[in-house]
């Protein structure tokens, strides 16, 4: 008898619980929620796509694309809810899922009479209550087609509604009436070892948040935390965090702004690079917005320029302006060359920054930027003895504060066709991007007093360096023996936004031109 009772409970306890993931990867796609307008509405959506089945045979394995928010401040797990998608071996089902039962569980029973189950449950506290629920193979859902997955939650109602394409499939029990915290996000789940790297492929479309009816996500922000940008969370198969840096995974990634939308973008196998979801505000130098004045070029299909053009103005007294609503600062992208003079940049009226814009090579998407909010009105001129020049504006541009950030960081911003390898003992995460191409560049936006660049000494060329269009001269990396992490520092920056540009100067004073990006380090 003791024994019967032992293979029911075991039964039971494994009936209720089929999935299980032993180790996750996840590629977070962060949406901010520090704004009253998206955080006090209670009903958010986003579309998914699902185009491959796990590369597994495992009941137990999964990848998902998902929507989820946070409903406490302090993120605790009994605050986190999701709906998305989730393919098994089987097929695509949907699914929803609470983190933990503390406030009652799911509601599964909507969707019963289509074959619905209940999915995850609590079997160490309460057996009975659902952490989860997930829809057939064909309810709803198909691999290969768009779905809708939406959250909502209504003042009159105790209880979060997760619906599927407009329809309600599962009630969370929580009754809060605003958001910490938004999610849009790709994650593979499994129970070996060693991490399967299954194959996973999702894509999503526009976000969006019901304000006075339907709005995409807002974009930039001030913070870190509050950007709408891609993460990696790795755990192993005892639930242990094995690569906490923000930096997308060897193989997961994302690839965004597909198609040039910047609402459209891809996580899973093989994505590019962490980067910002939707990027900030960039006002193109062949925007209608601008004013022109005086003596001004503008030409096309020029490399490495922002959207592949750029205005030059000839005489002093040339002007650009803009005037545009701004959170927290405005930021001029240029170029730096041996043709140009010295320019002005003026906010709201005031001289921000007077300097030169010479340097011997020439420097592609400098970023210089000033603190602004409210209606700004931006202004760069001519000042003497060269031309001036207008790549783009940046509104709010998105920066990082004091940390250490590898080469593959969503904030490390390259320009031109760069290397991005895997594998590289002794380098910062063992990785290290490099290129070898004249005026090819890489920019970094931060929050800090100083900063490090590390790189490689080898076989390498003269990097040129630039922080906020100041020209800060020119490393030499070559060396007859290869050396990581070999370091420069500018210290005294002063309190602000700034931009660090190094660009391939070209030049060498051995033999190869290859510069090297290992990490960053902000203090």
């Amino acid at each position: 008898q003791k024994i019967t009772l032992l293979v029911l409970l075991l039964t039971q306890v494994f009936m209720l619980t089929p999935v299980y993931a032993g180790g996750n990867d996840w590629v977070n796609g962060w949406l901010r929620a520090d704004t009253f307008d998206i955080y006090n509405n209670t009903d958010y959506k986003v579309q998914l796509y699902a185009g491959a089945l796990p590369s597994t045979l495992l009941d137990r394995n999964f990848t998902t694309g998902w929507l989820a928010v946070y409903t406490c401040a302090n993120l605790a797990p009994a605050c986190f809810i999701q709906v998305g998608l989730l393919a098994q071996k089987d097929g695509v089902h949907w699914f929803v899922e609470m983190f933990d039962p503390t406030n009652g569980g799911v509601d599964c029973s909507l969707r019963l009479s289509q074959g619905a189950q209940v999915y995850w449950s609590d079997t160490t506290t309460n057996p009975a209550t659902p952490l989860g629920c997930r829809g057939t193979v064909g309810d709803l859902v198909q691999q290969g087609q768009w779905a809708t997955v939406e959250l909502v939650k209504y003042t009159s109602l105790p209880y979060w509604i997760a619906r599927v394409n407009g329809n309600d499939v599962a009630h969370i029990k929580i009754n809060v009436n605003r958001i910490y915290k938004g999610f849009a996000s790709m994650e593979e789940g499994y129970n070996e070892l060693i991490d399967p790297q299954m194959t996973g492929q999702f894509w999503f479309w526009d976000p969006q948040y019901n304000y006075g009816g339907w709005k995409s996500w807002m974009q930039s922000a001030v913070s870190s935390d509050q950007h709408n940008y891609i993460t990696l969370r790795k755990q192993d198969i005892f639930g242990m965090d094995v690569d906490p840096n923000p930096d997308c995974p060897t193989y997961y990634g994302a690839t965004t702004n597909l198609n040039t939308d910047i609402w459209y973008w891809y996580a899973g196998s093989s994505g590019v690079r962490c980067a910002w979801l939707f990027p900030p505000v960039t006002v193109d130098d062949s925007a209608p917005s601008l004013t022109y004045s005086g003596s001004w070029s503008h030409v096309t299909g020029l490399f490495n320029t922002w959207n592949n053009s750029l205005s030059w103005g000839y005489n002093p007294g040339d002007k650009v302006a803009l005037t545009t609503p701004t959170t927290n600062s405005i930021s001029r992208v240029y170029s730096m060359a041996a043709n140009r003079g010295t320019s002005v940049l003026k906010v709201n009226g005031s001289n921000v920054a007077v300097g030169s814009d010479t340097t011997a090579d020439t420097r592609r998407q400098v970023v210089r930027t000033a603190s602004a909010a409210g209606s700004t009105t931006v202004e760069v001129s001519d000042n003497c003895c060269g031309l001036v020049d207008l790549d783009a504006f940046v509104v709010d541009i998105p920066r990082v504060p004091a940390g250490t950030y590898d080469d593959r960081s969503y904030m490390c911003t390259y320009i031109g066709n760069w290397t991005y390898a895997n594998n590289v003992t002794g380098a910062y995460n063992n990785t290290e991007a490099w290129n070898q191409n004249s005026g090819d560049a890489v920019t970094f936006t931060f929050t800090g007093n100083n900063v490090t660049y590390y790189s490689t000494a080898t076989n390498r060329g003269i990097a040129a360096v630039t922080i906020d269009g100041v020209n800060q001269g020119t490393i030499d990396q070559w060396s007859a023996n290869t050396t990581r992490q070999v370091n420069r520092t500018w210290s005294s920056l002063g309190s602000g936004v700034h931009t660090i540009h190094i660009s391939n100067t070209g030049n060498t004073s051995h033999s190869g031109h290859f510069i090297a990006v290992d990490d960053i380090v902000v203090s």
